[in-house]
């Protein structure tokens, strides 16, 4: 046996034999015994029952022993896959959840509990809960989209709104998701991620802001703003352009239509 299993070991084996009855227990065996590689144990479980004689003296331990170590490896690559995940979900701000429709609860990831402001530790919620932090003015939204996508039984479904954290911050989410139907085309699960998105939505914010500003500007000083693509000869303007310049022509070559009327206008002037 594993040296640092068999402290363990003897004392389930005393509290079996002090109070009789049955006992399961998994150790590991000696690496220079077992032939593994350093960091591969080899793993075995144990389940047995104490046999006592007339007076109620333990007199044998019957048991049966098993090699369990694919099982064991395979719980550890799934530890160490949910871990990744765990810690891909927090730098990713990102989290999954699958949410029963039928019983209202929520199966989430460590990372859907760090968006959501929810403790690490916590594995599961309801939609009672969520709906008491998501913005009172978006529900009414979400809710229509949901039943139109349970009633067209869609199985993609995305939306996106705000989620107010109790320090009374708003966050922007990204929800993706998955809903399952059974066979009478009844919804049962909706499985999906969470994403926060409030940075690119203030970059947005922040864009359409200066857009809006830059829009009052140009219009004020009767000027405009254009970008000309030298290779195609097509040019953006701004949207006060044609209040000024008059309509784009249907077909022609924006730039030199631009300075064929910039020329008129001059001959005109002089």
């Amino acid at each position: 046996m594993h040296p640092e299993d068999l402290p363990r070991l003897d004392a389930a084996f005393a509290a079996s034999k002090r109070g009789g009855g049955s006992c399961k227990l998994e150790y590991r065996l000696a690496p220079a015994l077992s032939g593994t590689e350093p960091g591969q144990d080899r793993w075995v479980a144990v389940e047995g029952t104490v046999a006592c004689d007339g007076t109620g003296e333990p007199i044998r331990w019957l048991g049966v022993t098993r090699d369990i170590t694919h099982r064991k490896r395979a719980e550890q690559a799934l530890a160490e896959r949910d871990a990744q995940l765990a810690l891909a979900g927090k730098v990713a701000l990102a989290g999954g959840f699958a949410f029963d429709l039928a019983t209202g609860l929520m199966q989430i990831s460590q990372g859907y509990a760090a968006i959501h402001g929810l403790p690490e530790a916590c594995v599961e919620t309801s939609r009672s809960d969520w709906r008491r932090r998501v913005h009172p003015d978006d529900l009414p939204r979400l809710d229509r989209h949901l039943i139109a996508a349970v009633a067209a039984q869609q199985r993609d479904h995305r939306c996106e709104y705000r989620l107010v954290r109790e320090s009374g911050d708003i966050c922007w989410i990204e929800s993706r998701s998955l809903i399952t139907y059974d066979r009478e085309g009844a919804a049962q699960r909706i499985i999906g991620t969470n994403i926060d998105v409030t940075a690119r939505k203030q970059v947005e914010a922040a864009l359409a802001e200066s857009e809006a500003r830059l829009a009052d500007a140009l219009a004020a000083g009767q000027v405009i703003a254009f970008e000309w693509n030298a290779v195609t000869g097509k040019s953006q303007r701004s949207a006060n352009a044609a209040s000024i310049l008059g309509p784009e022509p249907e077909a022609s070559n924006w730039y030199n239509d631009f300075f064929a009327r910039r020329a008129s206008r001059r001959s005109r002037w002089l």
